[in-house]
């Protein structure tokens, strides 16, 4: 029987080099983890991309005005979702592990399976054996298309018939135009403050604090599909209604989606 060779330190410290210097590296040494048994087909316009990838993510961690826009048009099954969707972002947290992502695909269902695959590859034995030392996903946020990093970064996967409402700061809201919330300037209507882009600060709940707080609207978007909406009702008598997949915040089981709550769960009102 042939024995397992265990990799020296200074392997792993050569290796885990190699790839935090190379996305392209990285990326081929990932696919093969992510299709085992199977052998890379190397071509060169995945190093093409994966070159772009790369600037752009030095840009953001150094904090480089961004001058134009990238649109990758390629035909299908050239691994273009491999490659930007799944692989990427798992290689990014590798160079800054705050950096937080929002994927989108045609459907729910395509996005959230990118966001899986990046998150196998993340627990993954190899990934967490170059490094495992600095990214952990944290416990309370284990969502297949919405987790997190110990470091605030995070992921989050939705579809063209989904919403991000919210993302990309502080505030998640998917909530019908008609809820009330409460703002700095008493309750409004959801649907008003969108609409005229209010420059109000929200009443939310903190958990890492454990206190209410105001805070800043980082964007305004409206959600233009039809989704399922959910009454939640407390023993107490508050209510909300909200989207299927709006997640609420549970004193017993953290975030929970809005469709999994049960009767069980503790919410937070106040």
């Amino acid at each position: 029987m042939d024995k397992i060779k265990i990799p020296s330190k200074l392997e792993i410290a050569l290796e885990r080099k190699i790839y935090k210097k190379s996305l392209y590296e990285f990326y081929k040494a990932a696919f093969c983890q992510l299709h085992p048994g199977e052998s890379y087909d190397e071509n060169w316009h995945a190093k093409y991309i994966c070159d772009i990838l790369q600037e752009e993510t030095f840009r953001v961690v150094e904090g480089r005005p961004r001058e134009k826009d990238i649109i990758i048009n390629i035909s299908p099954r050239s691994s273009k979702s491999m490659i930007v969707s799944v692989i990427w972002p798992a290689w990014a947290w590798t160079i800054k592990s705050s950096l937080k992502f929002i994927t989108g695909s045609y459907s729910d269902t395509l996005a959230v399976n990118h966001a899986r695959l990046t998150k196998d590859l993340i627990i993954g034995k190899w990934y967490q054996r170059l490094f495992g030392y600095r990214i952990k996903l944290r416990g309370d946020l284990q969502g297949a298309g919405h987790y997190g990093n110990t470091d605030t970064g995070f992921r989050y996967a939705f579809g063209l018939d989904g919403t991000v409402t919210g993302f990309g700061g502080d505030f998640i809201l998917c909530l019908r135009g008609d809820q009330k919330i409460l703002t700095n300037k008493g309750e409004i209507d959801i649907k008003q403050i969108v609409e005229n882009k209010l420059k109000v600060k929200i009443l939310t709940f903190n958990k890492n604090k454990n206190a209410l707080q105001y805070r800043k609207i980082k964007r305004y978007d409206k959600n233009l599909n039809t989704k399922r909406l959910m009454k939640i009702v407390t023993k107490k008598g508050k209510e909300i209604i909200c989207t299927e997949d709006h997640e609420i915040w549970t004193e017993n089981r953290g975030y929970v989606l809005a469709k999994n709550l049960t009767t069980e769960d503790i919410v937070r009102t106040i």
